[in-house]
């Protein structure tokens, strides 16, 4: 076997183990996203909360993000369907992060939500939320 032979079957193999990682980051991700809904229907804010990273914590306090989840919920009610629009994955000097968007109608509205997730003690944590909908002014 030649060298470079040798050094295209490891990068072939590195792409594929990294390929493998950004498809459970994804699936792990979409698992905390319907998580994440099933706790805002029955507003268990403090379920969610449960699952925010360490940089969202110094980001936002406990109360102030409940309030918001709150507000939101009365505003446009309970998830009746989420789709995913669009993701990226990504590692950086050793942090993983995923982002999903999603179109995300709910009972008074739809809206589009991003949803950012880091790998923190091996499980993905809330890093972001981000939600935009004019039934969030107008309702």
């Amino acid at each position: 076997m030649t060298a470079r032979f040798r050094a295209a079957i490891v990068l072939s193999f590195a792409l594929l183990l990294a390929s493998c990682g950004m498809k459970q980051a994804m699936e792990d991700a979409s698992a905390e996203i319907a998580q994440f809904h099933g706790n805002f229907d029955k507003q268990a804010y403090d379920a969610i909360w449960s699952t925010t990273s360490t940089e969202f914590r110094k980001a936002s306090g406990k109360d102030d993000f409940e309030k918001l989840l709150a507000a939101i919920h009365s505003k446009l009610g309970t998830v009746k369907t989420s789709k995913q629009q669009g993701w990226q994955a990504n590692t950086n000097n050793g942090v993983s992060t995923v982002v999903i968007n999603t179109k995300t109608t709910f009972a008074k509205g739809d809206g589009a939500e991003t949803f950012t997730y880091i790998r923190e003690g091996g499980s993905l944590k809330l890093l972001g939320y981000n939600i935009q909908s004019a039934a969030l002014i107008y309702n």
